[in-house]
């Protein structure tokens, strides 16, 4: 069971926080609105999306329990038997190189796996490869 602060509870329901930015240009969006945008993408798609955890989880009694092995993308997203797995990045944002041998390890398998940025991108990255 995860136990929220108040104050975590609270901000749950917060709108994103936008940049200013200079006119004509695109804001950059933050890892979380660019997630918030392709999962309700996906889901209106009628996929099924399910997030992946990696890193360390504090144990019961002692010590850290490993959920997944460093590198594993942020969401799969299931429709029947197929699947892709989702790598999710700020606007510009870059992958780490264990997550570049993770998707090449995957691809190795055929399996597809898409690093998104932005929402635009993603529908393209979407047409061309499902």
């Amino acid at each position: 069971m995860i136990r929220l602060t108040d104050k975590q509870f609270a901000g749950m329901g917060k709108p994103a926080k936008v940049a200013r930015v200079k006119r004509g240009t695109a804001p950059k969006l933050s890892e979380r609105d660019t997630t918030a945008q392709i999962i309700g993408y996906v889901r209106a798609m009628g996929w099924r999306p399910f997030r992946l955890q990696s890193g360390l989880l504090r144990g019961v009694k002692s010590g850290f329990v490993k959920l997944n092995e460093n590198g594993t993308p942020d969401w799969i997203c299931v429709q029947g038997e197929r699947c892709f797995f989702v790598e999710m990045k700020k606007t510009g944002g870059k992958i780490s190189p264990a997550q570049e041998r993770w998707h090449e390890d995957a691809r190795h398998c055929d399996l597809l796996v898409c690093v998104a940025d932005d929402l635009e991108r993603f529908k393209l990255w979407m047409e061309t490869n499902l």
